[in-house]
């Protein structure tokens, strides 16, 4: 706080309580325009990309704010209209993240990459699985006339294509959690490996190195190690 806050209250010889309230909703709103508009991956980001591509089942580590969430939605892009951008492919994605709100974000973030027919095709294959897990996965809904983003259950015995858990260390690390949302991943890691490769891992966790350490999760077996090791946000 500034000394404009201190001049504004009179000295006085008795106690006093004061209660000071910090709205952060620019903040917040400054902070989301900043993150949709991040668009190029870094070179050290592109080059962990590529290694990411080769795998069919990938356990991606890295520190807080290396960027792990945005090469997984580059992955996610690359999986639903290939390399080029111009090829819709038929492919159903799950995206396993912590809550609604942080699951629309990604969503945001996916439509400002397309729009029109290309992004009612990428919703329509687009799947969110986040707490409650035990509700099941949600269908992305757009309203064309406002912009507004809402979800609906997804259809049930639904198979997916490619699975992305964000924060796993979070999801495996939680009993229940993990044991809801293993429903989902079992059939995709039971199935073989396709052959030739589909050019995106079809299983991607997401975790942070630290928290790894601390919370102790139990992730699936045979998964290929990638480490992003550049901080890009602090």
């Amino acid at each position: 706080l500034g000394d404009s806050f201190r001049r504004a209250l009179p000295p006085s010889d008795t106690p006093r309580v004061v209660n000071v309230e910090a709205d952060l909703t620019q903040f917040a709103e400054n902070f989301e325009r900043a993150i949709l508009a991040l668009d190029k991956l870094t070179v050290h980001q592109t080059e962990k990309l590529e290694e990411v591509r080769g795998q069919d089942r990938v356990h991606l580590y890295a520190p807080a704010g290396a960027g792990k969430t945005f090469l997984a939605l580059h992955l996610i892009l690359q999986a639903l209209f290939g390399p080029n951008g111009e090829q819709a492919a038929n492919v159903k994605i799950l995206f396993v993240v912590k809550n609604e709100a942080l699951a629309l974000f990604v969503v945001k973030w996916l439509c400002t990459r397309c729009e029109g027919e290309v992004q009612k095709r990428m919703l329509e294959r687009l799947r969110l699985l986040y707490q409650p897990c035990d509700a099941g996965p949600r269908v992305v809904k757009l309203d064309d006339v406002r912009g507004w983003l809402s979800t609906e259950p997804a259809p049930t015995d639904e198979k997916h294509d490619m699975i992305v858990i964000d924060e796993g260390h979070h999801v495996y690390s939680d009993e229940s959690v993990r044991g809801t949302v293993e429903k989902y991943t079992a059939p995709l890691l039971a199935s073989s490996r396709p052959d030739p490769p589909r050019g995106f891992p079809r299983f991607l966790i997401l975790s942070d190195v630290s928290q790894s350490f601390t919370l102790k999760p139990q992730y699936p077996p045979d998964l290929q190690p990638v480490h992003l090791t550049e901080v890009v946000r602090s």
